[in-house]
């Protein structure tokens, strides 16, 4: 993904600034130029990502490099990462780097403390490089700009991989910096260029809302608020950027207005809000900052040329990073002041819940403020669902703020606070817990017992019902069967059947031959529901007696499930 944010919080360019690095002026003054930058040893550009823990930015160069820089904020580079020939799109999650490759099957994975290359993940063919990491998952469009490729998943923990129902020409993925379920999609050198925007926490992902057809071509970069309520997209044509709603991806009618082909643009939430574009006005001018909601801009830059992708807001040193050129790639810090960095982590007392169970969530905010704006806010997303507020409150004098809550299905849980006077609004990571069905498992249908064994004769058919709270109608629950042999337990009969209206399925073993067998329900993983299993249920087939043994379906004796009684 190109301009990735993770874990990067809110930086601010204010109205009038000092000329420390780079001359800057109103837009009714003719902008002045600025110097021409620091070099970094790579002749392209692709992809920046600011690492805000570290204050750090890694910048990689596409096909045909052969590494990842690493700078501070001021353009000094700190380090080169080695060894990842066509680094291209970066993602940020917590200490790992991932890499995706421009034109080649894979994804580095970086540690980005050892800045060291750990692994890398196969992709089953190439990529465009761009990549997201979005619901545990990296996201990546398989394929080539010049044509559609599909949407494709990697979980890097599991392995798994797999493909989506959606193809994009040559996309720019862009995750929610709020809601942590969404992937928005960018098609470039189209016309029109639509914005999708996608759940990927349902099975499938799944395409819940675009932005108006034909309503701009070549799109070159887009940006999201920090509140995700807010899409900016820099199109070829018109010659603007323009605003949208993210909830119906509707057109405001706001935009910020631009000189021809706007191809970069950036957005903070820090000090009300700034919108940086490139190319910018008046002729000649390449980079203007916008206060949000302003038709005006403050601050003007001349003299830098961002590549598509390279203006990014970033933290606490308030730099409003441009990065561009060509043989070599020229970085520019432009200079403003800030509000501080606060810091808000959300944690949970269970990482795992059955179903109608409680968990604790505990908001930890520091510094902790004074007596005014100590209000924080949780939100609860259930997977394939949607967001709503479950608990608003002061934190406590250690800015704590601790709350219960009972997920109905897999939730992932969000902390925000709006910031005060002095610090900038922040959101913590979100946190996932999971919720377990309950299984259950019945016999009926046995002639008497003995201990824990309920005794059936050869041939009878032993109903047997599972129960899977809540309801999960339509899915298949798993019957399994196992015999006793040697006094160990080896697997004797395994079938799934759908589960009905009333949270049921039923089905019947049947045994051609004496033995002591133990069965249970199984429900599997789903995407909304983490699996679980029955307590086992003990039962004894006797030699039969007036009955005769029935053969299986296939002529041979043995034990199985079936889907009706046969007697």
């Amino acid at each position: 993904m190109r301009r990735t944010t993770a874990r990067l919080v809110a930086g601010v360019l204010v109205a009038v600034v000092a000329a420390v690095s780079a001359p800057v002026h109103a837009s009714s003054a003719t902008p002045a130029l600025v110097p021409r930058g620091r070099a970094l040893p790579l002749a392209t550009f692709y992809d920046q990502v600011v690492d805000a823990e570290r204050g750090r930015i890694f910048v990689s160069g596409g096909a045909g490099s052969d590494a990842v820089v690493v700078t501070n904020y001021d353009g000094h580079v700190l380090a080169t990462i080695p060894g990842l020939p066509d680094a291209a799109g970066m993602a940020l999650d917590d200490d790992t780097l991932y890499v995706a490759r421009e034109h080649a099957a894979g994804v580095y994975v970086v540690d980005t403390g050892a800045l060291v290359k750990t692994r890398t993940l196969p992709l089953p063919h190439p990529s465009t490089g761009d990549v997201a990491f979005v619901h545990h998952r990296l996201w990546v469009v398989l394929g080539t700009c010049d044509r559609y490729g599909v949407l494709y998943f990697v979980d890097p923990r599991s392995g798994e991989q797999g493909y989506t129902p959606h193809s994009y020409h040559c996309p720019d993925l862009e995750p929610s910096p709020f809601n942590p379920h969404l992937l928005y999609v960018a098609e470039r050198d189209l016309s029109p260029a639509p914005v999708v925007k996608i759940d990927v926490s349902r099975a499938p992902a799944t395409l819940v809302g675009a932005t108006p057809w034909g309503e701009g071509s070549d799109l070159a970069d887009m940006a999201i608020s920090a509140d995700g309520e807010t899409l900016l997209t820099a199109h070829g044509h018109p010659y603007t950027v323009q605003e949208h709603r993210t909830s119906d991806m509707a057109l405001t009618g706001f935009t910020y207005g631009t000189a021809t082909y706007p191809h970069t643009v950036a957005t903070t939430d820090a000090g009300g809000g700034f919108v940086a574009v490139s190319p910018a006005p008046p002729p000649g001018s390449d980079v203007a900052v916008y206060p949000w909601r302003s038709g005006t801009a403050t601050v003007i830059y001349d003299g830098v040329v961002p590549a598509p992708d390279g203006l990014e807001f970033v933290p606490q040193a308030a730099r409003l990073v441009s990065i561009g050129g060509y043989d070599p790639v020229r970085f520019h810090a432009l200079d403003g002041s800030s509000g501080l960095d606060a810091h808000l982590s959300l944690t949970a007392s269970e990482e795992q819940v059955v179903h109608g169970r409680t968990v604790s969530l505990t908001a930890q905010l520091s510094p902790t403020p004074g007596s005014s704006h100590r209000t924080v806010s949780i939100y609860a997303i259930p997977f394939g669902g949607t967001e709503r507020e479950i608990a608003r409150a002061p934190v406590g004098a250690d800015g704590a703020l601790t709350v219960d809550a009972t997920p109905s299905r897999n939730t992932t849980y969000v902390a925000r606070w709006a910031g005060d006077d002095t610090y900038l609004s922040v959101n913590s990571d979100g946190v996932d817990v999971f919720v377990k069905v309950f299984v259950r498992t019945r016999l009926y249908g046995w002639y008497g017992t003995s201990g824990v064994w309920k005794l059936y004769r050869v041939g009878d058919s032993g109903k047997q019902v599972g129960v899977v709270v809540p309801n999960q109608s339509g899915r298949d629950l798993v019957f399994e069967a196992q015999q006793r042999v040697d006094g160990q337990w080896v697997p004797a009969a395994r079938a799934a059947f759908p589960i009905g209206a009333d949270g049921r399925a039923v089905a019947y073993l049947v045994s051609d031959r004496p033995g002591y067998f133990r069965t249970r329900n199984v429900f599997a993983d789903h995407w909304d529901y983490r699996g679980a299993a029955s307590n086992w249920q003990y039962l004894r087939y006797t030699r039969a007696t007036a009955t005769a043994a029935r053969a299986a379906p296939n002529g041979e004796p043995g034990v199985r499930f079936e889907r009706s009684a046969s007697r």
